[in-house]
Order: structure tokens, then C-alpha cells, then sequence
């Protein structure tokens, strides 16, 4: 027992003295190689900007899925329109990647009953919980040890998307807030009319003042729209998320008011308002003007569902299930959109710098806001004046006449207390200190400049000590030990207890040797002597020389031209250029974003006359579907003409006929996200979200179209060229094969498409082509892909709102004239088009044809 005591004795001095040793002189030793490959790697943090590639191999989905091939795109291509149905009972997992921090989920609709689970590595439960009517973005934040998220559908539900932050990236996201109480409610037709209309509110209340402002949304054009407004929404600084009433989205003038009241069923929507009202308890609206903006039927519908909630909110016994929940509202002021010369208008300043947008002005924040819409920039390049006329108010009139909530009582707003944000102090210039005599130096004291320490030489002269340093070091733990030893074999002979201050030798020793070493080696002490030590010695300035190289700016990155640059107009706000030579046959359009070259060409001999279209889009929202009538019930016909002028349209060719005659014989019709038809007779044109133009198989569903986040399609078929090459079975077989005027699209690259229209049916003129023949067309066009559309006395081409083809009425009571449409492909937006009231020169008609001016 006495023997193992003597050796812990001797083996706690010896770890005493090892412990001792200063850390400064361990640190001062350089890693070996090994050491430094022997380090462990920090795991990759996944990034926001995930390949689409690398997210699909995140996630596991059903089984049945699998019968259309890899669908996990759909989730993965940052695509809101595109989504995956999961039906009940089934689910999908997704593996969180290393480091992930938070999990964005964005459903296409709101989910009804989804139950998710945070699984560890061997597949465990570590949270669950049921997300049941939410919104259509939910945030998760992945717990210790997550290594699986599951979505299991207790009722179906669709999927848009789904996307992985580190923590860096975590911390930019704007996750919207639940707020208990609205201090003012924007209530918009469709989604960007709150930046077009109401611009500047949302920076300058909810960001700069610190109120709560919400935007309420009565129609959206889509899932993308949708995603659009949030975006825009929580830029702008809006806390909350905006509210979406669900109604489908129209655009029609005023003349068409009562079909578009009754269309919206007011007395459905006035009621789900009144929700929202009770649920915010704001004391201001703001909405749009009672006889509409820019003569829009929706937007006087909207002011008029604003006024009639209003007052229902109110109510003590109306609209009993919010009533229950909430209680009545009443709000204090209601404000309609006007323009800046209307009497009496309120005038908010959107023009005056914002702290909180870094001197940017609400004017400048809502028309940056107006590009997350990418819809809207084809018709709209500017927000309109913030100006509002009072037309209800419970607290008076108001008098400044530039703040809406003039009059209203503070203590009711959001922001009592609230730290409001205050402009960032400008520096003011320090006056420029004369310059200090340096004192000169004769050449003798030149030893004394030599006596300034060199900071450069540190490290060396830690370097010479540190071996003696260890060396002496390790001698004293010898000499430790042989003492040591020495003195336990006296005590055994002797019989006595080790002394006290054989105990503590080592601790004495340890301390004597920290005190050696901090003298010889070097550290923050001597820097910081050397640091203060002053000199009088001028630094020498080493005048540059060509030869030496200098420091230069790095010159800013050459932006890349778009490679059709030279086809659209300048984007320095030049204006739209429009070329008309029809002595010519040449037509030019150019605008920032759209490009349409068309030539007449001739072929005497036949005779022959037929007109070629080259369009280049920049984005897809410059392509949309026409109707020839408000209604859009794709039935309904008008000239071609008359339906280009009403959309403004610079370009539009003839569509498939919608459902308008023989809907059996053609494909799926899907037009703005709506199925018409679900023909599966002939092939389906598709105009993709990346402007791509795809066919779709026979016998592929209107269903799984949409999925893929098709928002138009096209079906009467056939198809003219797959792969670059004459569909040669389909042209030969068709029941349309022989000569006639023909119609159809094709396309070279995504964004360049090809339009043909084919003048015939005039033995004088043009006698038409075959399938055969106009797929040929296309090819020599070089198009990889070709559809023909509905074609005969349909077929037209109609550019700025005149036509360019021409018919001819036949004889015998042949009909050979312009068909009316019921529905076009249209391509760009220009005020310039004539409206119905400007001369028309070209009908289609060669007999209605007269000279322009």
C-alpha cells in the first residue's frame, strides 16, 4: 500500500510540472503536415441555390408516381405553377441535407390536413405535428438529429416546392408574422394592382412607421402570381402575408360591369371580407376607385364588395361565424384610389426618401416591387400616383390631406411605442489638420533609425529561444525526477512521511521555470513596448516606377449581350419601334423584351403568298391567350382584328378553335391554367414556363399537363415537325392534309418562335399548301418543333391590329372570307395598337381592303 502511495506521489509531480509547461511556448510550434491533413473538413452547407439535380435526389416519392417517369422536377424547379398531387394515405420524405436550418415548403394550394414528422437517421419519430388549412408557405426548422422530414397526406394534397437554407441563408429569410391586429387593409382586384394603385403605402406605413399594413387579394392569375405577391410583400416590409380570397382572375372593361358582377357573385365575396376585417380590426382601407381604373370592370367591383363589407363588418348580428370569433368592427376611414388632380385627394409623400430603404422613395420600392410580377411588365413599366379621395370616414375630414391616418387616434395603432427608424447620420468633413514639420535628420543619426525595432524580426527571435527553452525544460524534469527518487529512497530506509515541501517542489520548480521563459521568449509585452516606442525617424516612401506593380482597380465584369440583342429595342427607355413597309412586305416590332420580324414572301408560279414571323420573347408573359369574347367560355367569336385591338396585342395568329366546333377531334385545351377539353384525338401543343414549345402524346391527361406547370395548350392538331424533321406519317394521313390557307407555330430555340400563315383558297392569288408542304416551311425555317392550328378561312395574321392575309369570298356561295375567331394566339402589348374606334384598313377581306394614308 505504501509502495502504490509513494508512486502516485512521484507521478502527480511529474503531470504537475509536465501541466506547467506555458502554453506559449507549445503554441509557438509549427503543425507538421500530417497534423494539418489529419483535420476534419467542415460538412458542406446546403445552399439556397441548390441544382435542381442535387434537390431531386432529396427526396422519396410515392410509388404510383412512378408511372410517368421522374416527376420530382416538378418540386425542384422553382416553379409555384408546377406541383406534385399527393393522394391520401400516401407521403412523400425529403432528406435534410448537413447543416440545413430551416425547410420551406410551398404548397399549391392551402393543404387540408397534413401530418409532418422530423425522423432521425434510423428512421425514429423525433417531432410530429398536423398542419391543417394552412398557409401556403410553411417554415420548419429541422430539430437535433433530424435527418428525414415526412409529409403524409391525411387528406390529398399538392406540392409546389419545397427548398433547404444553411444558417447564414436561414437568417435572410422574411418568415411572416402573426399579427393579432391590421392597422390598414389594401384591398386589391388582382394580384400586382397593389403595386400599380396603391404604390408606396406599404414601404412608407409598415416599414418606415412601423405599422402593420395587410394586403387582401380578391383574384390571382395563377400559383406563380400568387408566390409573386408574397415576394413583393414582404420586400416592400409588410410583416404579415397577404390574403388570397381564391376568386378566378378577370380582366374586363367596363361595359361589361353587370356580366362581371354577377360573374364574381359579390354577395359570396362581401361575406368572406367581412372575415378578414373582423380578423385584422383595421381602422383603415384602402381600395381601388368606384368606376375603375383605367376603365377595369373588376376594379369597381372591388370598391363595391369594399364599401358593402364595411358596412357588414359592423354589424352586431350579421355574418355569425366571424361575429362569434371576432366580435363586430367597425373601421374608421375608407379611401378609394384617384387620381393626383381629383379634388380634395390625400396626397401621400412617395416621393420623399425612406431611412428604411436606405434613401430609396416609396415610389422607387413599389416599381421594383412591379418586376417581381413578370406578367405585369409587358403592359405596365410605372405605378400610377398615390392619390386617394375619402369617401367614408367615423373621424372626421381630413385636412393636411398626405397621411391617411389622419385623425385617427394613436393609442388604437400597431406601432405605440415602437422604435421607429431614423436616417443614418451623414459624416460631417473633418477639417484637414495643417501638415507637422518633420523635424529633419542629418545624416549621422542615421544609426538611430537603425535602433528601431524590426516587428518583422519577432517570430525569428521566438523561434531561437524556443529549442533552448524546451531543452531546459526537460532537463529540469529530470533533475525532478532523480531528486525525487532520491528523496523517496531516504524517506523508505528512514521510515518517515514525505515532507510538505517535498509536495509542493514540483509546483515551485513549474513556477520558476514560467518565469524563465516569459523573460526570454517574446510576446504581447514586447510587442507592445515596441509598438509605443516612438521615433523621430522619417519613413522613407518608395516612389513608384513603371516597373513596379501597382495596385489597380479591378475592372467591373463585362456583361454577357443577350445573343438576340440586336433584334429588340435598346433598354435605356428608348420607345418601341415599329417598322411598316408593306410595298415591302416587311413589318418590324421591337420593344425591351419582344421582338417580331415579319416578311411576305411570293411564289408566282404556283401562285403562292404566304407571311413568316420571327418572335423572340424574353420571358413567357409575352405570350397569352386570346378570347373572342369577356367571358372567355371559349365559344363566343369576333374579327380578328376587332380581338387583336381589344388586348392590345402586337401580334396575334389564329388559335385552335377552342371548344367552338368539333372538340371531340382535337387535344387537351387548356387555356390560363383552365382545361376546356380533355380530347385526347389529336397530339397537344404546350407553351412552357421555359418557353419551350412541347407536344404532348396522345392520350397524356389534362391533369398531368397542369402538373408540369403548363398554363396553355393548343389541339387541333397534327403535329407538323418533332425533332427537327417532317412529321411525315402524321402530315401524309391527316384528315386536313390536302391544300388550304394554313396556320401553325413552331419553334427554333426556347423564346424564338416561328408563325406561318398561309394565304389560299384564290387560284389568282394563292392556291394554298399541303401538310407536307407547310411542315417543309418550318423546317427550312429551322424549327425543331412545328403544331398546325386551326387553318381554311380561319387562318390569319393579324400585326398592330390590321390584318396582313388576305381572303376572297368565292363564288357559287362559297364562303371564303375571314372567318371571326373565338379564340388567338397573341403575342406583346403596346398602346400603340388602334382601339375598336381608329380606321381599320385590312379586315382579312380583300373586298373590305382600303389604301392606308
Amino acid at each position: 500500500m505504501k509502495k502504490a502511495n509513494r508512486f502516485a506521489v512521484l507521478a502527480l509531480c511529474i503531470l504537475l510540472l509536465a501541466g506547467g509547461l506555458p502554453a506559449a511556448v507549445l503554441a509557438e510550434a509549427d503543425p507538421t503536415p500530417d497534423a494539418v491533413l489529419a483535420e476534419t473538413p467542415a460538412p458542406a452547407e446546403p445552399s439556397s441555390e441548390m441544382p435542381p439535380e442535387d434537390m431531386a435526389a432529396l427526396v422519396t416519392l410515392p410509388e404510383y408516381m412512378s408511372e410517368e417517369g421522374d416527376v420530382s422536377w416538378r418540386i425542384t424547379d422553382d416553379d409555384p405553377n408546377s406541383r406534385i398531387r399527393v393522394k391520401a394515405r400516401y407521403d412523400i420524405t425529403l432528406f435534410v441535407p448537413e447543416g440545413a436550418a430551416l425547410l420551406r415548403l410551398s404548397w399549391y394550394e392551402s393543404p387540408e390536413k397534413v401530418q409532418i414528422k422530423q425522423l432521425d437517421g434510423a428512421g425514429e419519430i423525433l417531432t410530429e405535428e398536423t398542419l391543417e388549412d394552412g398557409p401556403l408557405t410553411s417554415y420548419l426548422t429541422p430539430v437535433s438529429g433530424c435527418k428525414q422530414v415526412q409529409l403524409k397526406a391525411l387528406k390529398a394534397y399538392e406540392l409546389s416546392g419545397f427548398r433547404f437554407y444553411d444558417a447564414e441563408t436561414a437568417a435572410a429569410v422574411r418568415i411572416p408574422e402573426e399579427i393579432e391586429k391590421a392597422d390598414l387593409l389594401i384591398v386589391a382586384a388582382h394580384t400586382g394592382d397593389e403595386q400599380l394603385y396603391f404604390s408606396g403605402i406599404a414601404p412608407m406605413y409598415d416599414a418606415e412607421r412601423c405599422l402593420h399594413t395587410v394586403s387582401v387579394f380578391l383574384s390571382s392569375k395563377n400559383r406563380l402570381a400568387t408566390e409573386n405577391a408574397m415576394q413583393a410583400a414582404a420586400a416592400a416590409g409588410q410583416k404579415a402575408a397577404p390574403v388570397f380570397i381564391g376568386r378566378e382572375y378577370r380582366l374586363l372593361s367596363r361595359e361589361y360591369q353587370k356580366e362581371a358582377e354577377s360573374y364574381w357573385r359579390q354577395s359570396v365575396i362581401v361575406k368572406e371580407l367581412v372575415d378578414v376585417i373582423r380578423r385584422y380590426r383595421p381602422e383603415v382601407i384602402v381600395t381601388h376607385a368606384a368606376e375603375g381604373e383605367e376603365e377595369e370592370a373588376m376594379h369597381a367591383c372591388t370598391a363595391a364588395i369594399v364599401e358593402a363589407a364595411i358596412e357588414e363588418a359592423a354589424h352586431p348580428k350579421r355574418g355569425p361565424k366571424s361575429l362569434k370569433l371576432y366580435g363586430p368592427w367597425q373601421v374608421k376611414k375608407l379611401y378609394e384610389h384617384c387620381t393626383a388632380d381629383t379634388a380634395g385627394a390625400t396626397l401621400l409623400p412617395i416621393d420623399e426618401p425612406l431611412c428604411s430603404f436606405d434613401g430609396k422613395t416609396g415610389r422607387e420600392v413599389a416599381e421594383e416591387r412591379l418586376l417581381d410580377y413578370a406578367y405585369l411588365g409587358t403592359y405596365h413599366k410605372h405605378t400610377t400616383d398615390s392619390a386617394y379621395r375619402l369617401v367614408y370616414t367615423e373621424v372626421g375630414e381630413d385636412s393636411a390631406k398626405n397621411d391617411l391616418f389622419e385623425h385617427i387616434d394613436p393609442s388604437s395603432l400597431t406601432n405605440v411605442g415602437a422604435a421607429l427608424p431614423t436616417p443614418s447620420p451623414v459624416p460631417t468633413p473633418e477639417a484637414t489638420p495643417e501638415p507637422t514639420p518633420v523635424p529633419t535628420q542629418e545624416p549621422a543619426a542615421e544609426p538611430a533609425a537603425a535602433a528601431v525595432p524590426d516587428m518583422q524580426q519577432t517570430p525569428e527571435r521566438g523561434r531561437t529561444w524556443l529549442l533552448p527553452a524546451v531543452a531546459a525544460g526537460i532537463g529540469l524534469l529530470a533533475t525532478l525526477f532523480l531528486a525525487a527518487w532520491r528523496i523517496l529512497a531516504t524517506v523508505r530506509r528512514s521510515g518517515k512521511k514525505p515532507t510538505r515541501l517535498f509536495c509542493i517542489l514540483p509546483l515551485l520548480l513549474m513556477l520558476v521555470i514560467a518565469a524563465v521563459l516569459y523573460y526570454l521568449l517574446p510576446g504581447e509585452r514586447d510587442a507592445a513596448q515596441i509598438t509605443a516606442e516612438p521615433t523621430l525617424a522619417p519613413t522613407p516612401v518608395q516612389t513608384p516606377t513603371p516597373d513596379m506593380e501597382q495596385e489597380t482597380a479591378e475592372p467591373a465584369p463585362e456583361t454577357t449581350p443577350h445573343p438576340w440583342e440586336e433584334y429588340f429595342a435598346r433598354s435605356d427607355g428608348s420607345d418601341e419601334q415599329v417598322v411598316w413597309e408593306e410595298e415591302n412586305g416587311h413589318w418590324e416590332y421591337r420593344s425591351e423584351d419582344l421582338s417580331v420580324i415579319i416578311d411576305r414572301h411570293e411564289k408566282p408560279e404556283a401562285p403562292l403568298v404566304w407571311y413568316i414571323a420571327h418572335i423572340r420573347m424574353r420571358n413567357v408573359d409575352a405570350f397569352r391567350p386570346g378570347f373572342g369574347y369577356f367571358d372567355e367560355r371559349g365559344s363566343a367569336k369576333i374579327a380578328p382584328w376587332k380581338l387583336a385591338r381589344t388586348y392590345r396585342a402586337v401580334l396575334a395568329i389564329t388559335g385552335d378553335n377552342l371548344i367552338n366546333s368539333e372538340k371531340g377531334l382535337k387535344g387537351v385545351l387548356i387555356r390560363n391554367g383552365k382545361v376546356y377539353a380533355k380530347g385526347k384525338a389529336q397530339p397537344t401543343l404546350a407553351i412552357c414556363p421555359d418557353m419551350t414549345l412541347r407536344i404532348y402524346e396522345r392520350g397524356v391527361s389534362a391533369d398531368t399537363i397542369l402538373e408540369d406547370g403548363v398554363q396553355n395548350t393548343f389541339g387541333f392538331g397534327p403535329a407538323l415537325v418533332r425533332d427537327g424533321a417532317v412529321a411525315q406519317e402524321e402530315c401524309s394521313k391527316h384528315s386536313v392534309r390536302f391544300m388550304n390557307p394554313r396556320a401553325g407555330l413552331g419553334m427554333i430555340e426556347p423564346g424564338h418562335y416561328v408563325a406561318i400563315v398561309v394565304d389560299g383558297r384564290q387560284k389568282e392569288y394563292s392556291i394554298g399548301v399541303t401538310l407536307l408542304e407547310y411542315a417543309e416551311m418550318f423546317v427550312n425555317e429551322g424549327c425543331t418543333v412545328a403544331y398546325n392550328m386551326d387553318g381554311g378561312i380561319s387562318a390569319g395574321i393579324v400585326f398592330m391590329g390590321e390584318n396582313l392575309n388576305q381572303h376572297k369570298k368565292g363564288g357559287n356561295g362559297r364562303i371564303s372570307s375571314q372567318r371571326p375567331w373565338p379564340d388567338a394566339l397573341l403575342f406583346g402589348y403596346s398602346e400603340t395598337v388602334p382601339t375598336l374606334d381608329d380606321p381599320i384598313y385590312n379586315t382579312g377581306n380583300l373586298d373590305e381592303k382600303i389604301p392606308r394614308n
